[in-house]
């Protein structure tokens, strides 16, 4: 029975790991694309403060559809125009290097027996 609780508690481990890096890539892609959508905007004073808000935006409503319609209503109200697809493009274009990133930073997760 002990060995069950442990089998257990190595697999909720494994999955809150696998929550924990999921978060942290959505908000590192988010932080990216808020960055690159600043640049569009010309914001290079503001860019990180707009980065950040499309990063609460993502934790607040983890939902790709709603993240990319908020932003694409926040360009409306600023005039400018940036077609959806190029939008989504950046997005998995950051979310692939998110995942790189996030990936070099996590420690070997070899086991040694």
């Amino acid at each position: 029975m002990l060995e069950l609780s442990k089998v257990a508690n190595v697999e909720i481990a494994r999955l809150c790991h696998a929550e924990e890096l999921a978060f942290r890539i959505r908000n590192r892609r988010n932080k990216q694309l808020g960055l690159w959508l600043a640049a569009e905007l010309d914001l290079t004073e503001d860019a990180l403060g707009y980065a950040k808000t499309v990063v609460a935006i993502g934790i607040v409503e983890p939902n790709d559809e709603v993240l990319v319609r908020h932003l694409q209503e926040d360009l409306s109200r600023r005039g400018v125009r940036i077609p959806e697809a190029a939008i989504r493009f950046e997005l998995e274009r950051q979310a692939t290097l998110a995942v790189r990133e996030c990936s070099s930073l996590q420690p070997s997760t070899s086991v040694v027996h």
